[in-house]
């Protein structure tokens, strides 16, 4: 469990994406099917670990698991490797996209280092990153987003499926989503208002 001074830090930049727990269950987050305003993360900057711009262009063709994770949240680090071996064994087809809920942008640098992050990170604290994460309500970490790369949710349980079955996990998730340009139109109507102006409000 994090220390009482943790969680004071992370609940006290509310600005970043208004985190109540780290580890809980957090409450439910919306269904698949909706449009997420991932272009707009996209568009306001990416870096690698070592602060070096990287190309939306990365998420070309692949499914985006978008993962709100940081170093203080022992979950986070228990299942960061997890992570890190997924996407390494699949890099070809699956591309990760960090939006960090760390309390600065060198912590955040320490925990791509220190656990071999090699996927973008979106820009720290960035407006963009901050809306993705209310338009997604996350309000626990860690917390695994797969979509495709329109920003159409695939799942908002990237983070269970993994655990459960890493082997079966990235064949669910190609099987559920849909292709470029294309929007589950029935799956959007029963999705939570805020996904809707999320996406007709930010350009993607």
């Amino acid at each position: 469990m994090p220390t009482s001074r943790n969680l004071a830090l992370a609940l006290a930049p509310l600005a970043l994406f208004a985190l109540a727990s780290c580890g809980g269950g957090g409450g439910a987050l919306p269904g698949a099917g909706a449009k997420a305003p991932l272009g707009a993360v996209l568009a306001e900057g990416l870096a690698d670990a070592s602060g070096q711009p990287v190309g939306a262009e990365t998420y070309g063709g692949k499914l985006v698991g978008v993962y709100f994770s940081a170093h203080w949240c022992p979950p986070c680090r228990a299942f960061t490797p997890e992570l890190v071996k997924f996407r390494d064994a699949h890099a070809a087809e699956f591309e990760v996209l960090f939006v960090s809920a760390d309390h600065s942008a060198g912590e955040q640098k320490e925990y791509m280092d220190s656990t071999g992050m090699k996927w973008p990170v979106a820009k720290f604290k960035g407006p963009a990153g901050q809306g993705l994460a209310r338009a997604l309500g996350v309000e626990s970490i860690p917390a695994l987003v797969v979509m495709n790369e329109d920003g159409v949710v695939v799942t908002t349980a990237g983070r269970e499926d993994l655990s459960a079955d890493p082997v079966a996990a990235l064949a669910k998730w190609k099987r559920h989503a849909p292709a470029k340009g294309v929007i589950n139109n029935r799956l959007r109507r029963s999705a939570p208002a805020r996904w809707h102006n999320a996406s007709e409000v930010v350009s993607n």
